[in-house]
């Protein structure tokens, strides 16, 4: 079968290759991949950034993965023609921080295409529990439905804002994939929601999160909100977050950030403000995800960029370099 593998621990060492189909032990499904939504966690594997030091090539990128299962371990077999979207983050199912539910924080968690071969191939091997199954009705386009783990994260992170979102002035900094997702996940809740970005990208980025009804922040304008969602990794966007926000409020940070030096805490501590930790999604925020894309399924098209196969490596350059909002790689003819 054909994979986009990181080859070597070297920047940019990517190459699409003939590697051997995967072999399925107990529990495991055959996935034939349909969709693959290319992340910034590809960008940060391809390109060999910092804190990716750990990850062991040859290896096969891609987590955002949606397909059909083809084959099935012995006992699975009526799970063969449905369609499923991956989870790709998850525990260990055994320790006290996965039996209370919270599989996201895990100490032994993983995540497909980081620290196993992920789904930027024809075929990937998953176990079973590790799928959130698609309803036998759902109408969702695969590249759609590739928007389904990007959008999970999104909700686990406007979850932790413990407040009343009707009406509430709420921040987003960062208008790729997980802040535009969460900013129309606040929307849906009701929030007047303000998005941040920088001039990179404004042209279709931002542009785009004001068509599905944001409000357009400027550096100097006098917004000041009650709660913010910072999904840029930015150590400025982040001190200008906080800035904006008063006493009591909240920040909630999916983001990840190749390194913090500068941040406000004195502002932290004098406002009495909240800053929240967000990492990955539970089974829930699938179903909930699920429901989000279909809803606004016309309206979400319009992000994706669709690659044939390929074309992967110069679909994870183009979103690099911010060119895109999102590239979703699909086998077949795009």
């Amino acid at each position: 079968m054909f994979a986009l593998q990181k080859v070597s621990s070297e920047p940019w060492d990517l190459q699409i290759s003939e590697v051997k189909t995967p072999q399925l032990v107990a529990g495991e499904v055959l996935l034939r991949s349909q969709a693959i939504g290319i992340c910034g966690s590809d960008v940060h594997a391809a390109r060999s950034d910092e804190g990716y030091e750990w990850l062991r090539p040859p290896l096969v990128l891609g987590h955002e993965v949606t397909g059909q299962i083809a084959a099935t371990a012995s006992g699975l077999e009526s799970l063969i023609g449905r369609r499923a979207v991956v989870i790709a983050i998850d525990g260990c199912g055994d320790c006290p921080i996965c039996r209370r539910g919270e599989t996201n924080y895990c100490e032994g968690r993983d995540c497909i295409g980081i620290h196993a071969d992920g789904g930027l191939a024809e075929f990937l091997a998953i176990p079973a529990s590790r799928l959130y199954l698609l309803p036998e009705d759902s109408d969702l386009a695969p590249v759609l439905a590739a928007l389904i783990e990007p959008a999970a994260i999104a909700l686990q992170a406007i979850s932790r804002l413990e407040m009343d979102l009707s009406g509430a002035p709420i921040g987003v900094s960062g208008p790729g994939a997980i802040g535009l997702l969460s900013g129309l996940a606040l929307l849906e809740e009701g929030a007047s929601v303000h998005m941040y970005g920088p001039a990179e990208g404004a042209e279709t980025r931002i542009a785009f999160a004001q068509r599905l009804g944001m409000q357009i922040g400027r550096q100097d304008d006098p917004f000041a909100a009650v709660g913010w969602v910072e999904a840029s990794g930015s150590e400025s966007a982040l001190n200008a977050a906080l800035q904006r926000l008063g006493l009591r409020s909240q920040i909630v940070v999916p983001a990840m950030f190749r390194n913090l030096t500068g941040i406000n805490m004195n502002l932290i501590v004098r406002r009495g403000m909240r800053l929240h930790g967000t990492y990955g999604y539970v089974r829930s925020d699938y179903e909930a995800a699920h429901r989000l894309i279909h809803k606004y399924k016309d309206q979400l098209q319009e992000m994706i960029t669709i690659f044939r196969f390929e074309d992967s490596i110069e679909a994870i350059k183009r979103t690099s370099r911010a060119e895109l909002i999102k590239a979703v790689i699909v086998p077949g003819p795009a």
